[in-house]
């Protein structure tokens, strides 16, 4: 049962806002730009349509804007400086049977199973979580290759090549954690995940996790989206998200307001819209938050950006709160688009109300690779390191469990 607090954020596909001097790694750390990750513009089926007031026990202030904020451009910025491609044809070697060093291993690793759209049981989206600890009490570089394949085959996959994190003896708040959307070439059927250890500067495999060493990393009901049932393709569509974040009074890694822009795109001339803005915490349900004022966007046209500024003023726990927007005709309230966990800056955003900003303390609640016809986006955050571009700095948190207990 891994049992361990997970300190890092998790970042889908995020590209950071490139920047210089010395204002620039606090910016990293409160910017997020990602794209869509899905292949596909289809949007979900058609929501339950939730209308009404923030609930009684919440307080906040939202307002939207249209800007001419060109986010393509933000991005393609940060692809100059951030751009990383994986070695798709990877293969798994065979001396990983030869563990070049005893003195690291992965203590232990669990998968959460994220996104289910049509609710069959099957996943389009996935997290592993996995613990690297020493025998030695010393500091240590290393990185992780994963590995998934569907059981009963033989051959596997490699999807993913984490940042280089650094762990110290058996620390419990340098886990590592990545999260995965698989895109196309992974039908309905069980998987499992392997994880291969390298100790950072040297050769050879340190250690190994697969199903047949930790039962959490198999038997996995996944599927990727394009086996997702959908409803019907629409000409409006979101492109680009950006999530930013701005006070943190008491320093915990936890901020009370917020700014999600992003670009709305419609295949040909102009469409009137309203978006609406949900949120949730861990398992929870989607809450409706607020809504837009009426907003023509124009084309693919890049300066027609809305945003929600959102100050969250009490009612709010500290967690970790992904966020969702739906878009409908103005005028007919037909369902256009939506943006949720398909958007890394949605995913993840550590935030809290104002009431509990100005106390100590708190509860609280990703790269790229392509694998040839299978494909798969992830992100991975985690371990000891704090100079990663992208990633927003986490307080490590009380309540961490020392081994054993």
């Amino acid at each position: 049962m891994f049992s361990k607090k997970i300190l890092a954020l998790c970042i889908s596909s995020i590209l950071t806002l490139a920047s210089t001097g010395a204002d620039a790694n606090d910016n990293e750390q409160k910017v997020r730009i990602g794209k869509k990750l899905a292949t596909t513009n289809v949007v979900g089926s058609t929501p339950e349509l939730v209308k009404g007031n923030i609930a009684s026990d919440k307080l906040s202030k939202y307002q939207s804007l249209q800007s001419k904020e060109d986010l393509e451009t933000q991005y393609s910025s940060s692809i100059k400086v951030n751009k990383s491609q994986l070695d798709g044809n990877k293969k798994r070697s065979e001396k990983r049977f030869e563990k070049s060093a005893s003195h690291l291993y992965i203590y232990d690793a669990a998968v959460l199973l994220k996104t289910d759209v049509d609710g069959d049981g099957f996943y389009s989206e996935i997290r592993v979580d996995f613990d690297v600890d020493a025998n030695v009490a010393a500091y240590y570089d290393v990185f992780a290759e994963l590995y998934i394949r569907e059981e009963g085959t033989s051959n596997w996959t490699h999807y993913y090549t984490t940042d280089v994190f650094e762990i110290y003896y058996d620390d419990s708040d340098d886990d590592y954690r990545v999260t995965t959307v698989f895109n196309e070439g992974f039908p309905t059927g069980k998987y499992e995940i392997a994880i291969d250890l390298f100790e950072y500067g040297y050769s050879g495999v340190v250690d190994s996790l697969e199903a047949y060493d930790d039962p959490d990393l198999g038997n996995l009901p996944i599927e990727d989206s394009s086996y997702e049932q959908t409803g019907p393709s629409t000409n409006v569509s979101i492109s680009t998200v950006k999530t930013e974040i701005f006070t943190d009074n008491d320093g915990d890694g936890y901020y009370r307001d917020f700014k999600i822009s992003f670009d709305a795109d419609v295949t040909t001339g102009a469409r009137s819209i309203v978006a609406k803005l949900y949120q949730k915490s861990g398992a929870g349900d989607w809450q409706y938050e607020t809504e837009s004022d009426v907003y023509t966007i124009n084309g693919t046209s890049t300066d027609d950006t809305i945003a929600f500024e959102g100050d969250w003023q009490s009612g709010y726990a500290t967690a970790y709160y992904d966020f969702k927007i739906e878009l409908y005709d103005s005028a007919t309230n037909e369902f256009l688009a939506t943006a949720s966990n398909d958007f890394g800056p949605l995913v993840d955003v550590p935030l809290e109300d104002a009431g509990k900003d100005t106390q100590s303390g708190g509860t609280s609640g990703s790269g790229s690779g392509s694998t040839g016809s299978a494909t798969t986006t992830s992100s991975g955050s985690g371990g000891g390191s704090w100079n990663l571009i992208g990633l927003f700095i986490l307080a490590t948190l009380g309540w961490l469990r020392k081994k054993g207990s």
